[in-house]
């Protein structure tokens, strides 16, 4: 069974009858020989078993959430599922790494994009993104700028999302599991299923998974299980929202009435409206903009 960090795995091993020992081993990358984790005795003298026998599999599956459900899907009701939702309504890209596209008034300098007329580079180019993040933005830097979230849904609602890597990384969403579309990872059952953490990888192509926002209401985080990924700030507030309350989806409102959801950018906010356009074009860099890398 591959695992990645966060991973939790529940197996039933049927006993051989002849006695012997065996060994549970764990093994990484770089530790190919693997560590023993537990030594298992079978013996004939054995006292009873302390743990009930496998359930029928008809006992699995009433208990196993469906793999297809009627959802609002874009303000209809309609029979969900990862065959029947093709639109993607929200990309998770970890550990955005875009080659910048400066414009003509911009030159390169050791990947950091400065004006032409020798002026020192910003503490935190707006033309690149910083390191750690999740769609280009980093959870400190959004929370010093007092962002309410970085990421919204609605309740009652299902989404589509495209999950995509720039090395590796095992995506970890709290409070709602998400259903992992089949797909032609060898890590993985090629097959829907449930998940609270899946693990993408650079050469992966992107990774489709389906949201159903049941029935919580509030704040939680979506982030990557390595654990100083997370901690240096590769990390978001999701936050799922009443369909009508408004001060929950919307920061403000533009010129025209429009709701300017809490995940989008402060007016202010240079470096959020690179990171947007990073998202937006990937696999591409971004386009040239003179207005965002000065």
């Amino acid at each position: 069974m591959w695992v990645s960090p966060g991973y939790r795995v529940d197996s039933f091993v049927q006993m051989p009858a002849a006695p012997q020992t065996l060994c549970l081993v764990g093994r990484r990358p770089h530790d190919l020989a693997g560590r023993v984790i537990a030594i298992v005795e079978v013996r004939a003298d054995a006292p009873a078993a302390t743990s009930t026998q496998i359930p029928p599999e008809s006992v699995v599956t009433a208990h196993a959430p469906p793999v297809t459900w009627m959802g609002n899907v874009d303000g209809a009701m309609t029979q969900v599922s990862c065959e029947s939702v093709t639109r993607v309504h929200q990309r998770v890209g970890l550990l955005m790494q875009p080659i910048a596209a400066p414009s003509s008034a911009m030159m390169s300098r050791g990947g950091t994009c400065i004006p032409s007329e020798a002026h020192a580079a910003p503490a935190t180019p707006v033309c690149q993104c910083p390191a750690p993040n999740i769609n280009c933005r980093n959870f400190e830097a959004r929370r010093a700028r007092g962002y309410r979230s970085d990421r919204v849904g609605v309740v009652g609602r299902s989404e589509r999302w495209e999950v995509v890597a720039f090395d590796g990384h095992p995506f970890h969403i709290h409070i709602n599991p998400f259903l992992v579309c089949p797909n032609d990872s060898n890590k993985e059952p090629n097959f829907a299923h449930w998940r609270d953490t899946f693990w993408v990888q650079a050469d992966d192509r992107a990774r489709p998974i389906m949201m159903n926002f049941r029935g919580f209401t509030g704040r939680f985080v979506t982030h990557c299980h390595k654990l100083n990924h997370e901690d240096e700030g590769m990390m978001e507030l999701t936050e799922l929202c009443a369909e009508n309350d408004r001060e929950c989806q919307c920061q403000r409102t533009d010129a025209t009435g429009r709701c300017v959801s809490q995940a989008g950018c402060q007016a202010d906010d240079r470096q959020c409206e690179f990171a947007a356009v990073a998202t937006a074009s990937y696999p591409l860099p971004p386009p040239p903009n003179p207005t965002l890398c000065r």
